[in-house]
């Protein structure tokens, strides 16, 4: 553990040796060793493992894609060009372990209404996967994404999901959205209020 703590905090320090950390992670074939690196690195929010981590997530490799996305996740990174990165992998992945890892790495933030709206979209799309866990993790994320009830219908159609997993979530997703609806409409209705008392 000291080993590794005396490597993070000189690569935190030092940008060339975070460079040296990030050479070693691509060309270390040592798995356990490969292991430790990462788990460094997604501790280090810098433009260079920021880079690294998007760059692994488009690898040819799946098993790249999948330790790309996960230092995104666990970065917790919310730039745009990282999020175009992860919902590149949604659209195109097709290993359902890699879909998992992008699913992860789909923070729910405020964004543009058209974005939000296109990322709906794609969740709604990965909600017809053939993989129960794909199934299901879209719908979890639809929880979050859908501000507006667009995938109501389809969440529907998935209480009679032949898998449990997936019915449990439609009905979470379709709460969860269902309450953000009427916060909403009582936030509007308290505004409209307040400036019909202002105007008295």
């Amino acid at each position: 553990m000291g080993v590794a703590r005396d490597l993070r905090t000189n690569a935190v320090a030092d940008a060339a040796a975070l460079r040296v950390l990030v050479l070693r992670y691509d060309t270390e074939r040592d798995p356990h060793a490969r292991e430790m690196i990462k788990a460094l690195l997604s501790t280090i929010n810098q433009p260079e493992v920021i880079e690294l981590s998007k760059r692994l997530a488009m690898s040819g490799d799946a098993e790249k894609r999948r330790d790309g996305l996960e230092l995104i996740q666990r970065l917790s990174l919310e730039s745009a060009d990282v999020r175009n990165v992860v919902k590149q992998v949604l659209v195109t992945e097709q290993m359902p372990s890699v879909l998992l890892q992008a699913l992860s790495a789909l923070k729910p933030i405020a964004v543009e209404p058209s974005e939000a709206h296109e990322i709906v979209a794609q969740l709604e799309s990965l909600s017809y996967h053939a993989d129960a866990a794909v199934r299901s993790q879209s719908i979890l994320r639809l929880a979050q994404w859908d501000a507006n009830g667009e995938s109501d219908e389809r969440l529907t159609q998935l209480l009679t999901d032949q898998a449990p997993d997936v019915r449990h979530a439609a009905i979470f997703a379709l709460s969860q959205i269902k309450m953000r609806k009427e916060n909403a409409k009582t936030a509007r209705l308290s505004t409209i209020g307040n400036g019909d008392e202002s105007v008295k």
